[in-house]
């Protein structure tokens, strides 16, 4: 029979049993701090968590833009292109990728694989070592790689609370920059 608070508890162990990359994670909080802006692209559900993750560096007063978005500016030399990819081998993103290198780009990304050709092409690879939908060894009870997408948005908290430190920022600094109209 069906459990949600023994469901609940096998999450949230999956999550913890996952190492975090913390060489990886400094770089690329390294290179936040040293770009002008910030571009953040994924596909999918990685998409979203891209999504939250450039809401929270604009919580920060950082100038995070998403790919795609109608709003988005050009990325211009020295910016930061971070992918979200669970797989690490979207061969659109890759596109992208190799778009942003001409022009000049900082690049990185936070995947499953560190043998992808997104990590293998990109300045900063932050491996998140769960299984994706592709994996043919399931090492997570969870469905459709669901732990990549729970675990990268928890490794990008980390983050969010590494720059605020860094950075000096609390909550009403990070309150003055949310949405004031909803």
């Amino acid at each position: 029979m069906n459990n949600p608070s023994q469901n609940f508890k096998l999450i949230l162990s999956e999550i913890s049993d996952v190492q975090l990359d913390s060489i990886a994670l400094q770089k690329l909080l390294s290179a936040i701090q040293e770009v002008d802006a910030i571009f953040l692209d994924g596909r999918g559900r990685s998409r979203l968590v891209a999504k939250i993750f450039a809401n929270r560096l604009l919580h920060l007063g950082l100038k995070p833009h998403v790919i795609g978005e109608i709003s988005c500016p050009p990325i211009q030399t020295g910016d930061l292109y971070l992918i979200i990819s669970g797989s690490g081998n979207s061969s659109a993103l890759l596109e992208n990728l190799r778009k942003v290198h001409k022009l000049g780009g900082k690049t990185a990304v936070v995947t499953t694989n560190i043998n992808s050709k997104l990590a293998q092409e990109t300045d900063i690879s932050v491996l998140i070592p769960t299984d994706t939908k592709f994996s043919k060894e399931r090492t997570s009870k969870q469905p459709m790689g669901a732990l990549f997408e729970q675990t990268a948005f928890i490794t990008l908290e980390t983050a969010v609370l590494s720059l605020t430190q860094t950075l000096g920022r609390d909550e009403n600094f990070m309150e003055a920059h949310h949405a004031n109209i909803e």
